[in-house]
């Protein structure tokens, strides 16, 4: 569990505030912090570093900028690929933002308050924050569900025999303010907690610049 999950748990919505108020730089030996990602390389609205820790794989390239809007519902996607494809050939990180205010964001609003149509109830909720979390990565969904109704990473990512010691990844949802914003990871380093991970770059996201 990361630091700040549990200090969240354990100090409620006063702590949370402090947290996120906080411009430090993000990252540490212990994983991501939920704080402006700033003062090193940044991916994504994700500290370079922290993407690292959280997959286990080097970042090789980035595809798509969170200051483009891609579609009516003002959606934006960026997505982290690994330096070496031959371990996972395909996106590592998916964020996507949409503003509650559009269809796509209603419908993981929904999805946060396992309200929506999905058979697919979350995996983790998170105490103090408005997000929740599902075990397993993009490839897993089926289309159609409401957790896929922004867009999709641009392959198909597939982990191969070498990566057999990491998780399979997963999804948060994380409502801030008038965004909501949905990082997947493809995959998840060994012995670390994928979605505690997931919602730590989240925050980051909501945190950083989006030019960043």
């Amino acid at each position: 569990m990361s630091r700040f999950v549990a200090a969240v748990r354990a100090g409620g919505a006063g702590l949370l505030a402090a947290v996120l108020l906080s411009s430090c730089t993000s990252g540490s030996p212990d994983g991501p912090l939920p704080t402006e990602a700033s003062g090193g390389d940044v991916v994504c609205g994700m500290a370079t570093k922290d993407v690292q820790t959280a997959t286990g794989l080097d970042v090789g390239r980035v595809v798509g900028d969170l200051s483009d809007v891609v579609d009516d519902d003002g959606t934006r996607v960026c997505e982290v690929w690994p330096a070496d494809q031959g371990v996972v050939d395909g996106a590592i990180v998916l964020v996507q933002t949409v503003p509650t205010a559009s269809a796509a964001g209603a419908a993981l609003r929904e999805e946060v308050d396992a309200a929506g149509p999905s058979d697919d109830p979350p995996d983790e909720t998170f105490e103090g924050l408005d997000a929740a979390g599902w075990l397993g990565s993009a490839a897993d969904d089926e289309p159609g569900t409401t957790r896929t109704e922004t867009p999709a990473p641009t392959s198909t990512t597939r982990a191969t025999a070498d990566s057999s010691a990491r998780s399979a990844g997963g999804t948060v949802v994380l409502v801030s303010g008038q965004t909501a914003i949905k990082v997947t990871t493809a995959v998840g380093a060994a012995g670390r907690d994928t979605l505690d991970d997931a919602l730590a770059l989240a925050q980051q996201v909501a945190s950083t610049p989006t030019d960043s």
